[in-house]
């Protein structure tokens, strides 16, 4: 991953296994971020991988 995607891994971290749209809308509630659609996508899809691992 390019390391100015590293913010992605970094808020993975803080995300609970496995990840629901619900859990990453109030996550971006309680910490006042707005996330593009692809950084949405990009997290569920981050959070598919490490559910596999």
């Amino acid at each position: 991953m390019p390391p100015e995607l590293a913010y992605l891994i970094e808020w993975l971290a803080l995300l609970p296994t496995p990840l629901t749209h619900s859990e990453l809308h109030h996550w971006m509630q309680l910490t006042h971020r707005r996330l593009n659609r692809w950084e949405l996508e990009a997290l569920m899809m981050l959070d598919r991988t490490r559910s596999d691992g």
